[in-house]
């Protein structure tokens, strides 16, 4: 049943917790208690949409169809916890149809990443220069330990980097990929985070330059950011470094080591 798998999560970092066809409740994991404040008492029972003020990328009924049609949601919500505080969630629905005897559920998991946190930010530089976003994360990406602050800046001048090179592009260029995904290095789980522009690209330059201190390909850049980026990154035990693309513009990987057991508190996020 939904429900006993649901249980076996129960000793993971995701946060999980089932509802009914109503949006009621039925199921609330331990880490999903961290996250938004809820005891499972608290949170059983209630509407969840409703208990956590969640704000949709869509219209619901919108995003209900799609679930009903394919079985599978998967998108970015806000939600607010129970001390009233916003959090931006990377969210995956599935759907357990009904059956004789059985009602349909949803099994709902969630993850507070970096990437959804910071992309709020970025957003209105991105629609300022008509630049469309797609974003894909996968579910088994590993927590790292670091400091949240200091990984957002350097995920926000990535971005934000990727939007200016892409100004004076045409518009069909005007697209960003942001995905992250488990990498192996050296045997060890790693979070991997890749950002595609279609930009101007780096053309006869040396990738590695973009990091040097005061190297600026930016009009009166100061030419710090990447430099600054680069010395937090590997600060928390990481690697930043570029790549042209094979058509138009670059990419940026960031990888951060991963930990198979995170303990909680302010130190463990999840990329």
């Amino acid at each position: 049943m939904l429900r006993e798998q649901a249980a076996l999560l129960d000793l993971t970092h995701d946060t999980v917790f089932v509802r009914d066809e109503q949006d009621v409740i039925t199921y609330w994991n331990r880490g999903a208690q961290e996250l938004y404040g809820w005891t499972r008492a608290e949170a059983i029972g209630s509407v969840a949409h409703v208990r956590m003020r969640t704000v949709f990328p869509a219209p619901f009924p919108e995003i209900m169809a799609e679930l009903t049609r394919t079985g599978r949601w998967e998108g970015e919500l806000v939600h607010t916890r129970r001390d009233g505080t916003p959090v931006v969630v990377a969210s995956r629905w599935s759907l357990r149809r009904g059956a004789p005897g059985r009602v349909p559920a949803v099994l709902e998991t969630n993850n507070d990443t970096i990437v959804a946190e910071v992309l709020p930010l970025v957003r209105p530089e991105l629609r300022r220069h008509g630049i469309a976003l797609r974003m894909t994360l996968a579910e088994n990406l590993p927590a790292v330990l670091g400091d949240r602050i200091q990984l957002q800046q350097v995920l926000i001048n990535l971005l934000v980097n990727a939007a200016e090179a892409m100004r004076d592009v045409p518009a069909e260029r005007r697209r960003l990929v942001v995905a992250g995904a488990r990498e192996t290095i050296e045997d060890d789980d790693w979070a991997g985070i890749t950002v595609e522009d279609g930009g101007v690209g780096l053309g006869d330059l040396e990738a590695e330059r973009l990091f040097e201190p005061f190297y600026s390909t930016k009009p009166g850049g100061l030419g710090m950011g990447l430099s600054i980026s680069r010395s937090i990154v590997e600060s928390h035990g990481g690697r930043l470094w570029a790549t042209a693309n094979p058509d138009h513009g670059a990419t940026f990987h960031l990888a951060l080591p991963g930990v198979s057991s995170p303990p909680s508190g302010p130190s463990t996020v999840q990329a």
